[in-house]
């Protein structure tokens, strides 16, 4: 049974409860009021134990508990995951290894002792040792050991193993990895094994490598391709790359990043005349570009110099494009100079935009200064970037600019495109916009246009109120709608503030449901006192798909909703068990079988957590049509 024996210790009071009373006549008579005067005032209804273990208070934590005692008849009619913590097995020990998770991680040892305590029969999964072992604490796996069953017959079954030793290893944690051999390497396989020798090459742990390396092997068959220089210097001395001429390409490249121009000569020299190969001068065009990257002017130049950098160079026309487009990454005027030495002195407006977004003033200072007349910016472009990124002192050295120069910053409201200008209009390659960022920071593509409004748009939605301020004084294009709509979406409620107070364009139901589905409570109450344009059932789906709780639960009693249908499980927030249980508690008389059925596939994967089998467990008693299994049967 997961049901335990509430002891007089968990009737405690807030600290804020505790102190005011403490100050009071009669004090030590009221002291029992704080339990009742807790709940009244108490935490988020939404919060759960292992959000509360973040925080790290006892307190917290035993009003949790106490609170959570209640058998499922007499449940509160509102919702609460403390009401399923004590009377629902599966989410007791779903709860217990999420919230040991956390602990551990943060090495609270009075919250891991507080939790092994109070929780019975369950498991500590793989993750909690892996957490632990991550962050180097020691203390917390000591503990573990401890409470092992298999230890000391009595306690919680411990699961050792999985990445906790690479975890160890890349962290520099030494103790940790010589205690994990000492008392548990029994655990470990020997894919695990490998893998932690070569994420202490990696990292350039030589001794730890070299302690973990079983009899018998070579300590260089694991840092085949090993980025660390001391590492390929070591092979270099070995003479390793004069058999392996892959490997040698693959060093060169790796060892852009350290800015090892040495060593990289001294393997050169080693393959002399450097193999005829795809694949070398495949990592050779990656070394050119890295080298861009980090702007490291003396490395790029042997590179292009050498032989294989010829070869690489001959007939790749987009290359030059592309190492002009990193360069201005790290902002180097020294490597645009010796690029533009070269010849590279077209199609450099990517490079003019990527240089806004890295912040580099000087740089585009010096690129708008060498832009030649074959290339044509895209009207509003340069300002458009310049206002999402906030960068005020670029929009103010644009302004002063002559239109012939940056387009669109005169004075005057947007002119009228031909036809035929827009045809010969330079594509600029730009991160993809999406619904509420404006900016989507891992997607990108290339774009011919720009509204007006773009600016003061994507400004708003990026939470820049120095700039949409500046845009509403010194330019005249204003913005649109989406302003108000993205910068709800996005959670800047001073932004939508001045907006509402500003400007006339106001906001849609998109702010609302965008508010909702990022779960910004703050906004979407603002927007309800004060701006109030509605919301679709896109809002608690969006806040549902996310794992926003406390969103959820303020939608729905607040604002009339329906069945939600398009809640994106394969999102897989943090709190996808909460968000099972609170659908089931509100809408369990209309859960479609194609939602229940979805999170089977999701939590069986090979990136599953350990504690999702719980979850598996509950959806499987409370909907087995929905998964096809008997009583008897087991995933």
């Amino acid at each position: 049974s997961t049901r335990t024996r509430a002891t007089p210790a968990m009737y405690s009071s807030l600290l804020s409860v505790e102190l005011i009373l403490s100050h009071q006549e009669n004090s030590a008579a009221l002291q029992d009021l704080g339990p009742t005067i807790s709940d009244f005032l108490g935490p988020d209804s939404n919060l759960s134990l292992h959000d509360a273990c973040k925080i790290g208070s006892l307190k917290l934590l035993n009003w949790i508990w106490r609170v959570s005692f209640s058998d499922i008849s007499s449940r509160s009619s509102s919702w609460s995951p403390t009401c399923f913590l004590q009377s629902n097995r599966h989410y007791y020990r779903w709860q217990f290894s999420e919230s040991l998770e956390i602990a551990t991680g943060q090495g609270d040892l009075t919250v891991v002792k507080w939790l092994l305590e109070r929780f019975k029969d369950c498991e500590v999964a793989v993750e909690v040792v892996e957490a632990a072992a991550k962050n180097g604490h020691l203390e917390v796996l000591l503990i573990l050991l401890e409470t092992d069953v298999e230890r000391m017959k009595t306690g919680h079954k411990v699961h050792w193993g999985g990445h906790s030793l690479s975890n160890a290893v890349e962290n520099g944690h030494s103790d940790v990895v010589h205690w994990l051999c000492q008392y548990k390497i029994s655990e470990f396989g020997e894919a695990q094994i490998t893998n932690a020798i070569t994420t202490a090459l990696r990292v350039g742990n030589t001794k730890l490598a070299e302690f973990l390396l079983p009899p018998g092997k070579c300590i260089l068959d694991y840092g085949q391709y090993c980025p660390h220089p001391d590492i390929i210097q070591w092979k270099l001395d070995c003479g390793y790359f004069r058999q392996d001429f892959f490997s040698a390409g693959v060093a060169i490249k790796n060892l852009v990043h350290s800015e090892r121009l040495d060593l990289m000569q001294r393997i050169a020299e080693q393959q002399n005349p450097p193999p005829d190969d795809a694949e070398w001068t495949t990592d050779w065009r990656c070394a050119m570009v890295l080298a861009c990257v980090y702007g490291n002017r003396d490395i790029l130049q042997w590179l292009m110099e050498h032989p294989a950098g010829r070869w690489t160079l001959e007939g790749d026309d987009r290359l030059y494009c592309e190492l002009v487009f990193s360069a201005a990454y790290k902002g180097s005027i020294q490597v645009m100079e010796y690029l533009f030495e070269l010849g590279a002195v077209d199609k450099i407006c990517d490079a003019l935009l990527h240089a806004i977004r890295e912040d580099h003033i000087d740089l585009v200072k010096w690129l708008i200064d060498h832009i030649p007349d074959s290339e044509r910016i895209p009207d509003y472009c340069v300002l458009d970037e310049a206002a999402r990124y906030g960068r005020l002192e670029m929009l103010q050295y644009f302004q002063e600019q002559d239109v012939s120069v940056v387009p669109e910053f005169s004075h005057s409201v947007r002119r009228v495109r031909s036809s035929s200008r827009e045809k010969h209009m330079t594509q600029m390659f730009v991160p993809a916009s999406d619904n509420y960022l404006k900016v989507h920071a891992t997607l990108c593509r290339y774009r011919s246009q720009w509204l007006p409004t773009d600016p003061m748009d994507d400004a708003a939605a990026n939470g820049h109120l120095e700039v949409v301020k500046w845009l509403h004084v010194h330019r005249s294009e204003g913005c649109t709608p989406a302003a108000m709509d993205c910068a709800a979406a996005n959670g800047h409620l001073e932004v939508v503030k001045w907006l509402h107070n500003h400007r006339l364009e106001g906001c849609t139901s998109k702010a609302m449901d965008g508010a909702a589905e990022n779960g910004h409570l703050d906004v979407i109450w603002w927007l309800y006192v004060n701006h109030f344009e509605g919301c679709t059932q896109k809002a608690i789906e969006g806040a549902l798909s996310n794992g926003h709780l406390s969103v959820s639960a303020w939608l729905l009693s607040h604002l009339p909703f329906g069945r939600p249908l398009s809640v994106e499980l394969w999102r897989r927030p943090d709190n996808l068990f909460e968000v099972l249980l609170f659908l089931y508690r509100h809408f369990s008389n209309s859960l479609s079988l194609s939602l229940v059925e979805y999170p089977k596939g999701i939590l069986l994967d090979s990136s599953s957590k350990s504690s999702h089998k719980h979850i598996v467990a509950w959806l499987q008693v409370e909907f087995p049509v929905a998964f096809g299994a008997g009583e008897d049967e087991e995933w």
